[in-house]
């Protein structure tokens, strides 16, 4: 149950929208509150009440529901638009600014992924797989994997693997090839692929969350180190996918 500060500050916001949005009903907002407090993030909703507001947005979704919008102003700095983004669960993570077409990009995610540990554990028997540049392999047998700030992502430090269900465990090359293509990292000879193995249980386990960047429904993430116990070098990348 809320408490009365979390209901007093729920339909604040509710006002706040209505005052900054004038083409947001009261019927939108509480449809649309109950989808965030699910943790369910709607991003055709939220594209449609952004074009409500600015039809010279250019958006488009990447992934399984992240947004890239250019427009040529800087909208981090408008609250009106933090407050809708965050009303429906998203935040700005980047900001980088287009010569050929004189506008910013944003690229927008959701601020709760969805939680995996269930189906890492019970379909994949908690076992994943991560790339790493084949110069950092004897660094993690000796340390770990450490959750950090991918070069490539402008997101909070995590680690990004791949699990597959038990029962498609044959298609395991493929979905890592089509993995390692998506993320355009170059030569797969200059990489090697680690398998973890974190058992069938998730008691004392992490959490994995899906990683909506991506377009493979194979590829998650998590915020808890991995110890150099649980990870076995399978080698060469290049020579995995061939």
């Amino acid at each position: 149950m809320k408490s009365i500060e979390e209901i007093i500050i729920r339909d604040y916001r509710k006002s706040c929208l209505e005052d900054y949005f004038t083409n947001i009903t009261i019927d939108d907002v509480n449809r649309d509150y109950i989808l965030e407090n699910l943790n369910t993030h709607d991003v055709n909703l939220l594209i449609q009440q952004l074009e409500k507001i600015d039809g010279t947005y250019s958006v488009s979704v990447e992934g399984k529901g992240t947004i890239k919008l250019l427009h040529t102003e800087k909208l981090n700095k408008k609250e009106h638009f933090i407050n809708l983004l965050d009303f429906y669960g998203y935040y700005i993570t980047k900001v980088s600014y287009d010569l050929d077409t004189d506008k910013y990009i944003y690229i927008i995610c959701p601020k709760y992924s969805k939680n995996c540990t269930d189906f890492v554990y019970n379909e994949c028997k908690g076992i994943c797989y991560h790339i790493c540049l084949t110069k950092t392999v004897e660094s993690i047998l000796k340390n770990g994997l450490r959750c950090k700030k991918a070069n490539y992502r402008d997101f909070p430090k995590r680690i990004y693997v791949i699990a597959v269900p038990i029962k498609d465990i044959n298609k395991l090359k493929d979905i890592v090839k089509d993995v390692f293509e998506e993320l355009c990292f170059g030569d797969p000879a200059k990489y090697n692929i680690l398998k973890i193995n974190k058992g069938s249980h998730n008691k004392i386990g992490p959490d994995f969350y899906a990683d909506d960047i991506m377009e493979s429904n194979n590829t998650f993430y998590t915020y808890t180190n991995i110890p150099k116990e649980e990870i076995t070098d399978l080698g060469s990348l290049k020579k995995f996918i061939e």
